[in-house]
């Protein structure tokens, strides 16, 4: 991973007055995500814009959760002149930061409905509370449901402008379920460049608190104390659960088999031989015939035969065994055949020696 150039950054948590918090569900990819009739879903990862920090506060696989207003002390935290280094231990555990330029994952996403809990899910100014110029009911967004048109791509180009910023996004992060038309293949890379790009960016966020809280510490935290949804001093009434497993997607997280005459057919469950099989009972006729294949079920439903995929084909490299890498590549001399070299050394000294052993000089007869 390239060197990051943190000063910016710095500077936008220095002077807060433009950051924005973004309050808002992520949906999770469904199977008819990318129909021919519903092609707005396509563009599952996409390049953060100019001038655009994203702080990303989200857990692969589980739903962000939160009582009512819980934004507003989201929001406070995120305003202090202690953040990040004083914050709530579970945004502080799952936070990632991405830079302009960088991938980042790009689901669906949507505010919350008039007249339910969520109704006020909006974006708001980390300092003023106020909610950004940003029109959430715009029906040239909206597609064949209302408040669910939007996606994180949509969201950050509408926030873009002239002067940088940090938007935080918290968010859910479901799995979902692999699109109909999709391999088992094709959604094992996607499911592990999500892990990935979440994995590395946590860790640039950690870099950052590691490398740039003592200056910030010296120069703005002097006499402020944590408020908002932060680690120690919380009244009752703010709440202390941040996440809740995802429950809801039904496609594995890693796809290990598929039908055997459809790759677009995963299984659910695992691809085994009947247990009628297996059970050491004598075989014959077709019943012989029918325990040469293995069998699972699929996300429709539908019980068929299958196959097993390799653990390339399922996202996983085998790690080369040091012990099998030759010395070359450890930074020695290539073992040679020593037999083979033995005996090529016994042949120079044979020629060697034949070529020193000085001539007998020959003697005439008198």
């Amino acid at each position: 991973m390239s060197t990051r150039d943190f000063s910016e950054f710095k500077t936008l948590l220095d002077n807060p007055r433009n950051n924005i918090l973004v309050d808002i569900h992520s949906c999770p990819i469904e199977r008819a995500s990318i129909d021919a009739d519903d092609p707005k879903y396509n563009e599952y990862f996409i390049k953060v814009p100019r001038n655009i920090y994203v702080v990303l506060i989200s857990d692969f696989g589980q739903n962000k959760i939160g009582e009512d207003n819980v934004q507003h002390q989201d929001r406070m935290m995120y305003g202090n002149p202690s953040w990040p280094w004083i914050g709530d231990s579970e945004v502080l555990r799952t936070a990632q930061i991405y830079f302009p330029g960088d991938d980042i994952f790009n689901p669906l996403m949507m505010f919350g409905q008039p007249g339910e809990y969520d109704e006020n899910y909006d974006i708001f100014n980390v300092v003023t509370g106020q909610p950004a110029s940003f029109n959430k009911s715009n029906k040239q967004l909206q597609g064949k449901e209302a408040y669910m048109t939007y996606s994180r791509k949509t969201i950050l180009a509408k926030l873009r402008g002239n002067h940088p910023k940090i938007v935080y996004i918290a968010t859910c992060d479901p799995r979902g379920d692999k699109p109909s038309t999709w391999t088992g293949i094709q959604w094992n890379n996607l499911i592990r460049k999500r892990q990935l790009l979440q994995k590395n960016h946590r860790s640039i966020f950690k870099k950052f608190i590691k490398t740039s809280g003592t200056s910030r510490r010296s120069a703005r935290q002097q006499g402020y104390g944590a408020s908002g949804r932060s680690a120690m001093g919380l009244l009752q009434n703010v709440d202390y659960q941040h996440f809740e497993i995802d429950m809801d997607s039904i496609t594995p997280l890693t796809i290990k088999a598929v039908s055997i005459d459809d790759d677009t057919k995963a299984c659910v469950t695992q691809c085994d031989y009947k247990k009628s099989c297996t059970d050491n009972i004598p075989l014959v006729g077709t019943i012989a015939k029918f325990c040469q294949n293995k069998y699972c079920t699929f996300e429709t439903g539908e019980t068929g035969i299958c196959k097993e995929y390799n653990e390339i084909e399922m996202g996983k490299r085998s790690k080369r065994s040091k012990n099998r890498q030759s010395k070359k590549r450890r930074g020695g001399k290539r073992q040679t055949n020593k037999k083979k070299k033995r005996k090529h050394r016994h042949r120079s000294r044979k020629r060697r020696s034949r070529k020193r052993r000085p001539r007998k000089r020959r003697t005439r007869k008198r």
